[in-house]
């Protein structure tokens, strides 16, 4: 609710602003033609096109791009086994399921990565600077993930018969995600990549609004990274205490490193340094930089051309009467 008392209230601001959640698109979409909402937040991709067309509707992108990538499980044998995870690299055809999740286009800036922290929309980006554009993501190539599988099996039991314990091998497991269609529709392309290679994986979907958390019911976990200032986020979300529940030893010392760092040119220099060991130990799977989507009717104004945030710019919102939606 707005504060009647505050110095930069301006004439035509919101009152008041309802947020609603919806569970399809279709029925977000509906609402914002019937005037019950004047912005749709995190629109689908897919939907992008057919929203453009219509007259008088603004569809903006915000200024950083989400990283989604799979979080692996560091205390389950497979997914805690560093080979076994560089063959669910190999294993998702991440080209292909990006341009599903784009309706079959293509939108600049989107693209497959690899590594944790958004490679920007161009290469001379500032968003980048963390990102190693000499890295390159790695191919799909199921026969060598079906290989790195066997190997990474048979040296997991190899090193449980030496200290004598037993361990699960079975080829069956839990990726959490989510409850956003995007994530919905990713997670269902990769456990049929996964399929593929003898994987048989049961998708969990989170409730809605819960912070993605790792525990012992999950192997894998899609998340959608929020990385706007590496140098900040990266131990949050990937460190000892982010996300994944652990970190490797190297990966340790080089946050460890970039915490020591004391100019600028030593930041970056550590961070594509992260980029490399996270990669070459794929700490987590790197799926694609996805932007993120909203759009809105001519009845709210002052949104901005690309915020970081929905109400980066709320006090420069503006409500005008409603103007129904030209058909496309």
């Amino acid at each position: 609710q707005a504060n009647g008392r505050y110095f930069a209230a301006v004439a035509g601001q919101p009152q008041e602003i309802v947020e609603r959640s919806f569970t399809g698109a279709k029925a977000a979409i509906g609402a914002l033609k019937s005037g019950e909402v004047a912005l749709l937040d995190r629109v689908s991709p897919w939907d992008v096109p057919k929203l453009r067309e219509v007259g008088g509707w603004t569809v903006r992108t915000y200024k950083v791009p989400l990283v989604h990538c799979l979080v692996p499980n560091y205390n389950k044998p497979l997914t805690g086994h560093r080979g076994f995870r560089r063959a669910l690299e190999y294993a998702i055809n991440r080209e292909a399921i990006l341009t599903y999740l784009l309706g079959g286009g293509e939108d600049p800036g989107n693209r497959v990565i690899s590594g944790p922290f958004p490679p920007g929309s161009t290469r001379d980006d500032p968003i980048g600077y963390a990102y190693d554009p000499n890295i390159e993501p790695r191919g799909f190539d199921p026969t060598l993930s079906i290989a790195l599988i066997e190997v990474s099996i048979g040296e997991i039991l190899k090193q449980a018969k030496k200290q004598e314990i037993e361990v699960d091998t079975s080829p069956n497991l839990t990726l959490a995600h989510p409850a956003d269609e995007v994530a919905r529709a990713a997670c269902a392309k990769i456990q049929e990549n996964l399929k593929w290679v003898g994987l048989n994986i049961t998708l969990k979907e989170l409730p809605p609004g819960e912070t993605p958390v790792m525990d012992e019911s999950i192997d894998l976990l899609y998340a959608e990274l929020a990385v706007w200032e590496p140098v900040v986020d990266v131990e949050p979300l990937l460190g000892m205490h982010g996300i994944n529940g652990g970190v490797t030893p190297y990966l340790s010392l080089a946050l460890k490193q970039l915490r020591a760092s004391s100019d600028w040119r030593r930041v970056g220099t550590r961070l594509r340094q992260v980029h490399r060991i996270i990669y070459d130990d794929v700490a987590v799977v790197p799926l694609w930089q996805l932007y993120e989507y909203f759009v809105h009717t001519p009845a709210l104004s002052g949104v901005g051309e690309s915020p970081v945030t929905l109400y980066e710019n709320v006090e420069q919102w503006k409500l005008t009467d409603d103007v129904p939606p030209e058909k496309p």
